[in-house]
């Protein structure tokens, strides 16, 4: 009786072992690490003044900044105008 016992054990730690291992290995079980846990952000966009769009970064999942502009090595404004002339 001890032995169909201790065969019903063995055999029941090795099938959970390698449970886990296949599952690791498939991706569908993550060791309890919080820190290494991947983000997901959102893909929103924060559209900045200058036109140009910044999403979602970093752990805490915080909108990035807009870009800076300087004043004195900015262009003109990129909304010009494009003018045509029909010719008949």
């Amino acid at each position: 009786m001890k032995e169909l016992a201790l065969i019903v054990l063995l055999t029941s730690v090795l099938g959970l072992a390698g449970f886990l291992y296949r599952a690791s290995l498939e991706g569908r079980y993550t060791a309890p690490f919080p820190e290494r846990s991947p983000v997901a952000c959102t893909q929103e966009a924060k559209i900045c003044p200058d036109g140009t769009a910044v999403g979602r970064t970093g752990s805490n999942c915080e909108v990035t900044p807009c870009p800076v502009q300087n004043s004195a090595t900015s262009s003109p404004s990129a909304t010009t105008t494009a003018t045509s002339t029909i010719v008949e």
